[in-house]
């Protein structure tokens, strides 16, 4: 999921079922999410919506990896287009993502 600071941008690479919890975000990050615009989504992370993958990402663009990963031995996640995915493993997702660091913004479920 791609967000915004002002005029910089960052992805938070979470398991696919996952959705962010503002509370934790805001304990992250300091602030509350805000998605990028639609219409920003390519020219700030240079993909398009669908295909923003955690890797080769713009200059300036972070990533950061949801623990909800570690969930998982392998990851699919997307690899530049929307019908593209590649298949890596939690090392390699952290690997090749230059990943600035692990946070925890999952929003718990209730079961």
């Amino acid at each position: 999921m791609a967000f915004s600071f002002e005029d910089r941008s960052f992805v938070v690479v979470t398991s696919g079922m996952t959705r962010i919890s503002n509370q934790k975000f805001k304990k992250v990050f300091n602030q509350r999410p805000r998605m990028l615009p639609h219409d920003q989504v390519e020219t700030m992370t240079g993909y398009r919506i669908g295909g923003v993958c955690p890797f080769a990402l713009n200059d300036g663009v972070k990533v950061y990896l949801d623990y909800s990963l570690k969930k998982h031995d392998l990851l699919y996640p997307a690899a530049g287009d929307l019908n593209a995915a590649i298949c890596l493993s939690l090392d390699e997702l952290e690997k090749y993502s230059r990943a600035a660091g692990w946070v925890d913004v999952e929003k718990e479920i209730a079961k």
